[in-house]
């Protein structure tokens, strides 16, 4: 090959590896990294949400962004946030799988001072607005479990807020 045909090689391997970190992907050592699969990125989303949704010190607007029916339990939220037990907990999220493009089924365990307190429950995620959150159920149990009051858990489909 002449030198100006190694240039043209060299030259489009670089794009190639620009255009495709641009597309999702990073430049590395070793060629380009993909991003993760749209399935391993739903499934951090998820764990995500799970964890601001548990954690004691998230504040009630943060946890109220990743939880489905947010409006409906904004008072529940708002006993928990002032509980001063509540802020030494988290959760750890031991597995998701993706049911259907818009639900998963997450295996958690809540955790309060270094100690599991719900080992291994199941609770759903759904996705609302493009936004992946912890169904109702599920933060309803722990809103029992918390003694927060009356918590309007609706039996029926939870509405989409």
């Amino acid at each position: 090959m002449t030198g100006s045909g190694h240039a043209t090689l060299a030259s489009a391997a670089a794009l190639a590896a620009l255009t495709l970190a641009g597309c999702g992907g990073a430049v590395t050592e070793r060629g380009v990294r993909p991003w993760p699969s749209p399935q391993a990125s739903q499934q951090a989303q998820i764990r995500q949400a799970w964890s601001t949704a548990f954690a004691g010190g998230s504040s009630t607007s943060a946890r109220a962004a990743v939880l489905q029916n947010a409006e409906a339990l904004r008072g529940a939220l708002q006993r928990l946030d002032a509980d001063r037990a509540w802020r030494g907990t988290r959760v750890r999220v031991d597995s998701v799988t993706l049911t259907d493009a818009s639900h998963a089924i997450v295996t958690y365990t809540l955790i309060r001072h270094s100690q599991p307190i719900l080992h291994r429950q199941h609770g759903e995620a759904v996705l609302v607005n493009g936004r992946w959150k912890v169904g109702t159920p599920a933060f309803c149990v722990v809103l029992a479990l918390r003694g927060a009051g009356q918590v309007p858990c609706p039996s029926a489909p939870p509405s989409q807020t």
